[in-house]
């Protein structure tokens, strides 16, 4: 993230009042989830990810071509390129992808992990994915917030980091209200939580992961009860990529929010056999090397916390160094 420059008066403790206007407004920038530009860290595995890169994006392009619409294999291709990307940005390479249907429209919604890009350890995959659909709905309330000088400014920002999720828009297969969560890795507890949160009707998955995951074989039973009840209770569908080569296809069930059976199809589960490796490969190439990182320091990055701090609440600190919130004074 590029550094926030700012020439600093220091008086009793406070900020000059001249830069810390623009202080604040280049922080808002930077703090702010919906307009934040994704950076780059420091890429791990060297050749090895550059060759994989290289080679899984010329793949994933030509299978693309060749996948039914509204296939497993189509939605995994483009979870499977988010993946890439984050792989590409040094991060751990988990991709996924946030399919929306209303209204006879279809909404394809990117997301991979930035959780070492962004040093902040609520950007997993799927909670990204799941961000962009939430803060898509929700666009019109961050604008209305805005400061009328400001508001511009906030809508183009915003637009911009939201349509570089917005990977397809197109005619849906039917007029119902549908969510279906596409991953690339089995989702772990926190993303479970996350979704299930959320509230999906169907989950596509690429490839399972027995050390983290918790979707399959009885994992989801181990997180406390009120998860896995409360996603027996919405009904949704579990579906894992099948690479057996068979031209298998499973039935979805789509239920309304009172548990109503609302429609029913079939759904294209085979994959080519490569995918699993591509998914495998884009994982495993540095994951050892972030776990590493994750288990010395951790994902977070608190350098800038006390300057940053300062530069948002230094107008009501007293003289003697002491905040507290309004609502807190007696």
């Amino acid at each position: 993230m590029e550094a926030i420059e700012i020439s600093r008066a220091r008086i009793f403790g406070a900020w000059s009042l001249v830069t810390l206007s623009q202080a604040l407004h280049n922080l808002s920038l930077r703090l702010n989830p919906i307009i934040y530009e994704s950076p780059k860290a420091t890429l791990l595995g060297g050749d090895s990810v550059t060759n994989h890169l290289r080679e899984s994006k010329s793949y994933l392009h030509e299978m693309r071509q060749q996948s039914e619409p509204n296939s497993t294999q189509e939605y995994l291709s483009y979870a499977c390129e988010e993946g890439l990307r984050a792989l590409g940005d040094g991060t751990y390479g988990i991709g996924a992808c946030v399919v929306y249907r209303v209204n006879g429209i279809e909404y394809v919604l990117g997301g991979r992990n930035r959780m070492r890009t962004l040093a902040n350890t609520h950007y997993h995959a799927e909670e990204d994915a799941i961000d962009v659909l939430e803060d898509i709905s929700n666009f019109h309330k961050h604008i209305a917030h805005a400061r009328p000088s400001e508001e511009k400014m906030m809508k183009n920002i915003t637009r911009r980091r939201l349509r570089d999720s917005i990977i397809m828009v197109r005619p849906a297969p039917h007029h119902f209200e549908e969510k279906i969560m596409i991953t690339s890795l089995e989702s772990c507890p926190g993303c479970m939580r996350r979704a299930i949160s959320h509230r999906f009707d169907t989950y596509i998955v690429g490839a399972d992961d027995p050390p983290s995951g918790s979707m399959f074989e009885g994992r989801l039973g181990r997180l406390p009860a009120i998860w896995p009840n409360i996603f027996l209770a919405q009904k949704a569908n579990l579906v894992l990529a099948d690479y057996s080569g068979d031209p298998l296809k499973e039935r979805i069930a789509v239920h309304n929010k009172k548990g109503e059976l609302i429609y029913e199809y079939d759904l294209n589960t085979a994959v080519d056999s490569k995918f699993e490796q591509v998914i495998r490969g884009t994982f495993d190439l540095n994951r050892e090397l972030i776990d590493e990182v994750l288990a010395e320091v951790g994902l977070s990055d608190t350098t800038n916390f006390p300057d940053n701090i300062d530069m948002i609440i230094s107008e009501r600190m007293s003289s003697g160094g002491v905040y507290i919130a309004p609502r807190y004074k007696t």
